[in-house]
This record gives C-alpha cells, structure tokens and sequence, in this order.
C-alpha cells in the first residue's frame, strides 16, 4: 500500500515526557563499516521520486558524541545515530514563518534546521531546540553489511532537497535486519510542481516494517516508544 502526505501546514502539538536515554556501547566508527558492500540503489515504487543513479549517498560527518558514527572509510556511510555535514539548500525553506537555507539530514529519519540531531528515541513534538521535519523519527540502524539492506540517499534540484531512507533496520546489536522500512521526504520553496505549486514538505512512504529500535524498548521492531511523524 503506497502513502503520499503533502504539507503545507502542519502542527503538531503533541508533547510527551522525554524517555530515559539508553546506553549504546561501540568500539569505534570502524568497527561497523561492512566490509566492500556497494551502496544499493533498491527504492519503492510508492516513492514520489524513484531512486536512480542521479541520487548520492547522504555525507554523514562521523560526528563526535553520536552513537555509531559513520566511518570516514565507508563508501555507503553506513552508521547508527548520526548526523550529516550542513547541506546548502539553494533555496529558501519556510518553517512556519522562519527562513531556512540550510539543514542536516540525521540518521534517525528526520531534517533538523538548527543543528545535527543524533537523539534516537523521537518524543512528542515540539522539540525544544531543534526544528525537525519528520518523516518517520526513530531509531534507524543502516550498520550491517547484508547485501538486501540500503542506506540514505539525497538528491538536490534548484528548488527542493529529496532524502530517502532506502531498506532501512533499526537499532540492536548487531543491528536488526528482519525488518526493512523504505520512506521519503522532500522538502522545497513551494514552486515544485511534483509536490503541488504552494506545498513545500512531502512525505512518501515505501514498505514500512517497524516501529522502534532495541534502545528505545523496542521488541523485535515494536512496542516501546514508536516512531514520530510530523513537522
């Protein structure tokens, strides 16, 4: 079953007490890098935007003080909770009346707009702090090295940035690949015609298999605190 959310205001008020933070132990970014895996282009067809060979692989930054960080030597970037180098948008992004020409693309299923965001238990929005465009915010693990596992993806046109998280697992040691989610999020000016003249954030969602990961009380993909999805 295919699912398209277009946006063009969204509130979302929901706000919820912020879980304890679980501890996730790791040797180092290397330990994770998967070996020669190429990056795999696999995609959905209920993606708004199919994926092909004009997309590139999302340059997480291996940020300190994140769980996971992507390998510098990691073609595919693959991590666990990390956050990319600021992305120039080349237009400007309205939030709710506050101009954007940058943002961070995180791990996690999200966009932040004030800084990388490595936090993987989503919470109620708002976010104090960290503006966020969700498509699906929980505790994405793009670390194994399985050939049927992708990783995110970005690609960039005059007027939007497009962000898709390709066969996705979720959190666990080592990470979980029983269950894959593929989803989408394009955000724009408002003049992309793919999105509707005046919408600006979009939402796409491919095969979407779980729900929350180990260090957010997460049983086999479920249960404990749920991805979150809004803006």
């Amino acid at each position: 079953m295919c699912a398209k959310v277009s946006v063009l205001v969204l509130a979302i008020l929901l706000v919820t007490s912020l879980p304890a933070a679980a501890e996730k132990p790791y040797a180092g970014p290397a330990e994770y890098a998967g070996g020669d895996r190429q990056c795999n282009l696999q995609g959905h067809d209920c993606l708004c935007m199919p994926l092909d060979t004009t997309w590139q692989v999302v340059n997480f930054s291996g940020a300190a003080g994140c769980n996971g960080p992507a390998s510098p030597t990691d073609p595919c970037r693959r991590n666990d909770d990390d956050y990319s180098f600021v992305v120039p948008l080349g237009f400007t992004f309205d939030l709710y009346g506050s101009p954007q020409t940058e943002v961070y693309i995180n791990n996690n299923g999200n966009l932040s707009f004030d800084g990388g965001y490595c936090t993987f238990t989503s919470t109620g929005f708002p976010v104090a702090g960290y503006p966020m465009v969700a498509p699906f915010w929980a505790d994405v693990d793009t670390r194994s090295s399985d050939n049927n596992c992708g990783v995110a993806w970005m690609k960039q046109g005059p007027n939007y940035l497009a962000v898709t998280y390709d066969h996705v697992g979720y959190y666990g040691e080592p990470p979980h690949t029983d269950l894959l989610s593929t989803f989408q999020v394009i955000i724009s000016d408002g003049t992309y015609e793919l999105m509707g003249i005046g919408n600006n954030v979009c939402f796409c969602y491919g095969d979407m298999q779980w729900t929350t990961g180990d260090a957010s009380g997460g049983v086999g993909g479920f249960w404990g605190f749920p991805a979150t999805v809004g803006v």
